[in-house]
């Protein structure tokens, strides 16, 4: 077991957990939060959802043999958006992303249908849009839907390969980007005015805290992961997990108290 000073939640063993690891926001009850996941848990990877001590898992998404992975939750704890595996076009890996009431009682509606490799969904503060990284065989960017009309615009324009868009409380996307390594970097919601957070080089971050303040990121070395806390001007601030193995995908609960991740 590893220690993590401000709280974790670890799922039982016998659960295999893809990234990423989301939690399910409900505020009025901040010791109530449920945490939604993909695991190969049977013939194929499905989406999962249990209480915050690991107890009480259920399946949300029944997938018919469609992997389904990177599950994220809109703040308003309504909507679970995730990325499903669907088929080869041309030689290329093809997915999209739906979204499903996260009480999983439909099988969720398509919201990204584009060739290539659409994943890593993550919702705005409001609940209205969702950023996303699409890949093809020549691009690498995050783009932005908005969901009442499905329009959708493009925020950036280079090969560099991108992951994990975050909203932020003022109106910045942040997300990774890998050119010899791992580097953070935020920009507005429209793409403009993008730069990169500091001088740490190997991170990539997956969550923000509720208060905007911190940001979960992860230290890809020599073929170890861990743990680190950030702040938003991009300086490191304390590391979170030791020992053997990989700990990576960090994610704030809901009340800011606890983080969930993969080992």
């Amino acid at each position: 077991t590893l220690a993590l000073n401000i709280g974790y939640i670890k799922p039982p063993e016998e659960v295999l957990i893809d990234k990423p690891v989301r939690t399910i926001a409900q505020p009025k009850e901040s010791n109530s939060y449920k945490i939604v996941f993909s695991s190969n848990k049977g013939n194929s990877a499905d989406l999962w959802v249990m209480n915050h001590d690991g107890s009480q898992i259920e399946k949300i998404v029944n997938t018919n043999n469609t992997p389904r992975t990177n599950p994220s939750c809109s703040p308003d704890g309504n909507w679970t958006a995730f990325v499903s595996h669907a088929r080869i076009v041309n030689n290329i890996i093809d997915t999209d992303i739906y979204i499903v009431n996260s009480n999983g009682k439909d099988e969720g509606k398509v919201i990204i249908d584009r060739l290539g490799v659409s994943c890593y969904p993550s919702w705005s503060p409001d609940s209205k849009e969702i950023a996303y990284v699409s890949h093809s065989r020549d691009e690498s960017d995050i783009f932005v839907v908005r969901l009442k009309d499905g329009l959708t615009r493009r925020l950036t324009l280079d090969k560099a390969y991108k992951s994990f868009p975050l909203y932020t409380l003022d109106n910045k996307i942040l997300f990774s980007k890998i050119e010899e390594t791992y580097s953070i970097w935020e920009m507005n919601t429209d793409g403009s005015n993008q730069r990169r957070l500091g001088e740490e080089n190997g991170y990539f971050a997956t969550s923000l805290s509720p208060d905007g303040k911190l940001i979960a990121v992860t230290l890809d070395a020599h073929k170890k992961r861990d743990i680190f806390l950030m702040n938003r001007q991009g300086k490191i601030l304390k590391r979170l997990t030791y020992g053997n193995g990989s700990s990576e995908y960090p994610v704030f609960s809901p009340d800011g108290k606890f983080i969930a991740y993969n080992h």
